[in-house]
């Protein structure tokens, strides 16, 4: 009686667990197209603000770069949460965290995490030098590496390998059910 009790509410617990994950999809998804909304909008308000000389203290290449900065972390943060919505919507239709492709889309959301943290702010001060060389202005505008984001991106993966191992768990713990 009892093994029957606890297999019905091992049930509720798996379809419990999907309708979230499948509602964690769906929120990911709409921050998907946010992001991407981010980036256009940003894109051409730099065109339009550098074209017009709107921000005074800014040259007009200054504008344009912060703005494509701001365009490319919005691409970036895209890219990754539409991953991590991946994520979700495998583990809705497992019924299970520890699903098949789950250690690999963590893994590559590590790796998003971490070209967060890093490459717009590299682009950013690398483009900043030429634009100081090449155009003797002075610029005061700085991209600052997110370090936190790095060590976010570290844990990330150390997360992603107790996933893969939770994986290798649960297939060994359903060959001895059969």
């Amino acid at each position: 009686m009892k093994n029957r009790e606890s297999e019905k509410e091992e049930y509720t617990r798996a379809e419990v667990f999907s309708a979230v994950a499948r509602k964690t999809y769906l929120v990911f998804k709409v921050l998907f197209y946010i992001c991407i909304a981010i980036a256009c909008a940003a894109a051409i308000s730099g065109v339009i603000l550098a074209s017009t000389n709107a921000i005074e203290k800014w040259s007009v290449y200054e504008t344009l770069l912060f703005f494509f900065e701001v365009s490319i972390y919005a691409s970036i943060s895209a890219i990754l949460i539409k991953n991590v919505g991946k994520l979700f919507r495998d583990m809705a239709n497992a019924k299970s965290p520890f699903c098949e492709k789950a250690g690999r889309y963590i893994t590559k959301t590590a790796r998003y995490i971490f070209i967060l943290s890093v490459v717009p702010a590299l682009i950013g001060n690398v483009a900043i030098g030429i634009l100081n060389t090449s155009s003797g202005l002075e610029s005061e505008l700085r991209f600052k590496f997110g370090y936190t984001g790095i060590l976010a991106g570290v844990i990330t993966l150390f997360l992603s390998m107790v996933f893969d191992y939770g994986y290798e768990l649960q297939q060994k713990a359903d060959e001895k059910e059969k």
